[in-house]
């Protein structure tokens, strides 16, 4: 199971893992533009592609 989410080095504000392959995430405010990393109990995981923080529309 993840322990930890991060956006760009943030971490998330919260988040649930729904299955093996599946996480939801609540991207917390600051969060830089990024590599979106996962940390497990034997380690830790970055994305390749950058996630990019958008404008929240409101």
């Amino acid at each position: 199971n993840a322990s930890a989410v991060t956006f760009g080095g943030t971490p998330a504000e919260s988040f649930v893992v729904d299955t093996w392959a599946s996480i939801r995430a609540i991207v917390p405010d600051g969060a830089q533009d990024g590599p979106l990393g996962v940390e497990t109990a034997v380690g830790r995981g970055a994305s390749d592609a950058g996630f990019d923080v958008l404008a929240v529309c409101s």
